[in-house]
């Protein structure tokens, strides 16, 4: 093969490609696209954030054949989930609003933190398992209209005064039930009645 032939195989490779091609396989090494003048080798580009499947209709450009990049994804020809890649790490910054809206979310991280200045919830039900739940703050407020709580074990700690205020309580002991206190005083406009096998007074 003389050196013309040389020279304008050395000028066809190093000419710019910018083609259309379906994605065959993909690897550690890169995608193969099969291109209209034959199968390629591209990387995906960073501003490409979906990442390509088999069977993806994709934009491939390069400066020449030996390096091309995958510079978008035109079409999906499966129902594969749309997947975007934003690299080891990243930032999704907006100067006003930013909203998420789907049927349903997902987040899944090994660990997670949120600031935020001003917190408002709104749903319908809420379930949650967690393993430990530590809660540190100034102030706690609830308005329910039922609470129910089933626990193993339960201490509570007051430093200042417990109050509780109700039309109707009942407590009651399988074993035993145990009020000290330096002063215990109890009231009754109508009725205190006190039964037992035995009464100790004293």
């Amino acid at each position: 093969m003389g050196d013309s032939a040389n020279a304008l195989i050395k000028q066809i490779l190093n000419r710019p490609v910018n083609a259309i091609g379906r994605v065959i396989t993909f690897d550690e090494t890169g995608f193969c696209i099969a291109l209209d003048s034959g199968e390629c080798v591209a990387k995906r580009a960073a501003s490409c954030l979906l990442a390509p499947e088999p069977g993806d209709s994709v934009l491939v450009c390069g400066p020449h054949a030996a390096a091309l990049y995958i510079i978008a994804v035109l079409e999906r020809s499966n129902d594969v989930p749309s997947r975007l890649l934003l690299g080891k790490d990243a930032e999704i910054s907006a100067s006003g609003r930013l909203s998420l809206a789907s049927d349903e979310l997902l987040v899944r991280a090994r660990s997670a933190t949120t600031l935020i200045d001003q917190l408002s919830s709104f749903g319908r039900e809420l379930s949650a398992s967690i393993g430990k739940i530590k809660l540190v703050g100034n102030l706690f407020e609830s308005f329910l209209d039922r609470v129910s709580q089933f626990t193993g074990h339960s201490l509570r700690t007051v430093e200042g005064v417990d109050q509780v205020r109700s039309s109707v309580i009942d407590y009651r002991a399988e074993q035993s039930l145990n009020l000290q206190g330096s002063e215990v005083i109890a009231t009754a406009k109508e009725l205190i009645k006190v039964d037992g096998k035995q009464i100790h007074i004293g």
